[in-house]
């Protein structure tokens, strides 16, 4: 009883249905069979079947020459009676190509045909001079099939090198960069940004000083600056002991002197005198002190001591004889009259 049992679960374990397994990788790659031909002449080739196929390998190579060869395929739909010329693509770039690919004389040419939907293929007619081209057509189906990047046309929305961008060439002009950089452009109507961008401003850009801190500047939130103009000093080292106006720091034309500090000195033993700046030789005296012997004095002006006239220069002189005075001064000479 326990053997028939036994028997009867097995009859019906066999019974049942049992899904075949499935090989992927053979489902998903299908080559068929290698034909090879001989062009001899400048005519269509013999039309062979692919069929259930998606592309044609095609290799031409032998010895031969050629008289500005072009090289095309053509395919059928309707098992031979009518032909259309095919679109190819090189193997070794992938670049596109329509009714014509240059031929090197005698060399070894590799070229892909997507054959989805037709049923025949035949090289077209050559522009042959001589010799023999060894033709070899390998049909093949695949996933991934080659230089699937390029199946569009050169003005399509995306060429294999992206040249085109929705039909329109890019722009090659890079200006110091090279033809290839990658570039973006917004529009003058592109929307407000929710964000701001942050630029660098160029160096020595121009800025708004109206106010500072928010306020309107005035004498009671004065904006500091630095004085725009050219360094300039003068020395007196021969002893002067009249009263003779002597050159101290030279003028230039259109330009104001501006001085920031001077010192003076008096060496001799005995008599001191006072001294005084003037505008130009024996000019108006801008500023005078007392020099006393064996010392002297440094003056600094927190205002610059403006020479008024413009292109003078900056003079001294001792109101009394007898000292032995020296002097320096340093400050800068501007076109403008502050």
């Amino acid at each position: 009883m326990r053997r028939f049992a036994f028997l009867a679960l097995l009859s019906i374990f066999l019974a049942l249905p049992v899904q075949a397994q499935t090989n992927i990788s053979a489902q998903s790659y299908k080559q068929g069979p290698t034909t090879t031909q001989s062009i001899t002449s400048a005519a269509a080739g013999t039309g062979i079947d692919v069929t259930g196929y998606s592309t044609v390998a095609v290799m031409y190579k032998g010895t031969y020459t050629t008289n500005a060869t072009t090289s095309g395929f053509d395919l059928s739909w309707d098992s031979g009676t009518t032909y259309v010329s095919a679109q190819f693509y090189k193997q070794s770039d992938c670049s596109i190509l329509t009714d014509t690919g240059d031929l090197t004389d005698n060399s070894t040419n590799v070229w892909f045909i997507h054959t989805a939907g037709a049923n025949r293929i035949r090289t077209s007619a050559l522009n042959y001079a001589s010799g023999t081209i060894a033709v070899t057509l390998v049909p093949f189906s695949s996933p991934a099939t080659p230089c699937d990047i390029a199946i569009s046309t050169t003005t399509s929305a995306l060429d294999s090198n992206l040249k085109y961008v929705g039909g329109t060439a890019t722009d090659t002009n890079s200006g110091s960069k090279s033809g290839g950089t990658l570039r973006i452009v917004l529009a003058t109507d592109q929307p407000q940004l929710t964000n701001k961008l942050l630029v660098t401003p160029d160096a020595n850009s121009a800025v708004n000083l109206a106010q500072l801190n928010g306020a309107a500047n005035s004498a009671t939130n004065p904006l500091v600056t630095v004085f725009p103009g050219t360094i300039v000093s003068g020395t007196i080292t021969s002893a002067m002991t009249g009263t003779t106006s002597t050159s101290l720091v030279s003028g230039t034309a259109s330009n104001y002197l501006y001085i920031c500090s001077c010192a003076l000195s008096n060496d001799h033993a005995s008599v001191s005198t006072t001294m005084i700046l003037q505008d130009g030789s024996g000019g108006t005296t801008l500023w005078k002190g007392l020099v006393p012997f064996g010392g002297g004095s440094n003056i600094t002006f927190p205002t610059p001591l403006k020479v008024p006239t413009a292109g003078n220069a900056l003079y001294i002189a001792n109101v009394t004889t007898g000292s032995s005075t020296y002097a320096s001064c340093s400050g800068f000479r501007s076109t403008v009259s502050y």
